[in-house]
């Protein structure tokens, strides 16, 4: 008998049709999560974070099982995240690889650039896509030499939030976006893991991401097991 398997859709709180699809097809267990409510951020310097929404699946969850596909949704957290989830957001924000995955990932995957972007009007700077155009095209090597990591520019409340005016407001923007993912992606990989869920994502960044936190661990590893 094969093994089953369980999958946990973390980009959002609601996958596009094919995907969902593709997984009845494929998986024995889909599972999602709502859009978290928390915030982030030193307390006194910037805080941000993500309005929680209750996934649209939820009206169908118990529809699917009557009718033989096992689709849950999760509840997700809300609040100031930990002090633990903080700091492994931190550690996410200060590793350019997925601060710089993230940045290609929305100029090249439009998929990936929707989920990061929401279609809207954002006033003076325009729509999705000129939002998209102004945080991928900041030099994050030069906006960030002055800092000793990313998370400093994220914190520094002298950088006004929301305002895509100067190189300093693009990259502290794009940071912004990238702790947001980071959140989801920690919050879904806490879950996964307590579960036995494969991680499911149908924008291909999301891997590249993965892979990020993947070698930094596994950079980690290795720098115990020499000093063991």
């Amino acid at each position: 008998m094969a093994e089953k398997v369980s999958v946990f859709y973390y980009p959002e709180m609601v996958c596009d049709q094919r995907t969902l699809k593709k997984a009845i097809l494929f998986f024995d267990e889909i599972h999602f999560m709502d859009r978290p409510s928390f915030t982030f951020g030193s307390r006194g310097k910037t805080n941000c974070g993500l309005i929680g929404a209750q996934s649209p699946l939820r009206q169908y969850e118990h529809s699917f099982r009557e009718h033989g596909v096992p689709l849950h949704v999760h509840g997700a957290p809300g609040g100031p995240v930990s002090d633990k989830t903080y700091s492994n957001i931190v550690a996410d924000v200060n590793d350019l690889r997925f601060l710089k995955g993230l940045q290609e990932g929305i100029r090249s995957s439009g998929a990936f650039r929707g989920i990061q972007i929401p279609r809207a009007n954002y006033g003076t700077w325009g729509d999705q896509d000129d939002i998209a155009r102004l945080i991928t095209s900041v030099d994050l090597d030069a906006v960030l030499a002055p800092y000793s990591a990313p998370i400093q520019l994220f914190e520094d409340k002298n950088v006004p939030l929301f305002r895509f005016d100067t190189p300093e407001g693009c990259a502290k923007n794009l940071i912004m976006e990238a702790a947001t993912c980071s959140a989801k992606m920690n919050f879904a990989l806490d879950v996964s893991s307590r579960y036995e869920f494969v991680p499911l994502a149908d924008a291909a960044p999301y891997g590249d991401l993965l892979s990020a936190k993947h070698r930094r661990a596994a950079s980690v590893l290795v720098v115990i097991y020499i000093c063991n």
